[in-house]
């Protein structure tokens, strides 16, 4: 048994484009359980999705269709389990299979590659490892969720609204960025408290704790 992580990103936007990407991937056996592939946004997650043996064709079964439809994605995803590696998928449909050895030695010549370049005077973008912009979204959208829940259960008689502006007239968000992380999320939320885009939150100060810097807002 193998355990697959990564994410795959779709490079077009259309409108209704994830929605044939999921179709595409639920026909070759890859869209479930909701737990281990999620389509978020304009990406393809997977988070510890189990298979024995079949998932690296079953991947590319899908990619190729994918590119076939003009609706190519591209990104790496890591196995451990029985065996380990990462495949590589390419915009063009290519899935390469590399072992454990194999990809760390690919990264590391990727990185001398892009400095070479870039020593050149060409422009080279490296996609950044670590949380991607997808997933951080989701995460945030999953913290900013369980707070509201705590503050509204914190005070009495306090209405969905009311806890919004308790909870964000103590972040220092944006409306904008408010409304980034809840796009398409599908639920209401109120932003009343929060800064208005590119103000300067003049009236917070910096004060030095027990821990790291924390911020709040200025007692008058």
């Amino acid at each position: 048994m193998n355990y697959y992580n990564g994410e795959l990103e779709l490079l077009k936007t259309e409108d209704d484009a994830m929605a044939t990407v999921r179709s595409c991937f639920e026909k070759h056996g890859l869209g479930h359980p909701a737990g281990q592939v999620r389509f978020i946004a304009n990406a393809v997650d997977f988070n510890d999705f189990r298979d024995n043996s079949s998932f690296a064709s079953q991947l590319e079964g899908a990619v190729s269709e994918l590119v076939a439809r003009d609706l190519p994605v591209e990104g790496q995803i890591s196995f451990y389990g029985d065996s380990e590696g990462t495949l590589f998928v390419r915009a063009d449909g290519t899935v390469e299979l590399f072992d454990e050895e194999q990809a760390t030695i690919k990264n590391a010549y990727d990185d001398d590659l892009a400095k070479e370049l870039r020593s050149r005077g060409y422009v080279v973008e490296k996609k950044q490892k670590g949380l991607s912009k997808v997933r951080l979204k989701q995460l945030l959208f999953q913290a900013l969720q369980l707070l509201r829940k705590y503050v509204a259960a914190a005070n009495a008689n306090c209405d969905w609204k009311s806890a919004d502006d308790i909870l964000f007239s103590e972040l220092d968000m944006e409306i904008g960025e408010l409304a980034e992380i809840y796009d398409e999320a599908g639920v209401t939320v109120s932003g009343v408290s929060c800064f208005e885009d590119g103000e300067s939150p003049k009236d917070y100060f910096v004060k030095m704790g027990a821990g790291p810097l924390a911020f709040g807002r200025e007692e008058e």
